[in-house]
């Protein structure tokens, strides 16, 4: 797994991409297990190049409750 995330973090850098905050959760998946089979994890990210974070005033990204699903869903705000 550790891998794959460096994976993402190299292109996201190539391609000049800004990783956001994202509020609120500090897991957005979980595997829905209990005990020590249980797995959270940050898997939904919140990016933006520069021209489009130029642009605007003001952003910001929060996780939703998470209801029926395995995900939070991400509320984004802008101005």
């Amino acid at each position: 797994m550790q891998s794959s995330c460096e994976d993402f973090r190299a292109w996201s850098d190539s391609c000049m991409l800004t990783h956001l905050p994202t509020y609120d959760a500090q897991y957005t998946w979980t595997n829905g297990r209990r005990g020590s089979s249980c797995i959270d994890m940050r898997l939904d990210r919140s990016i933006g190049n520069d021209e489009c974070l130029a642009f605007l005033q003001s952003i910001a990204y929060c996780t939703l409750t998470k209801l029926h699903f395995d995900h939070h869903r991400l509320l984004v705000w802008f101005q």
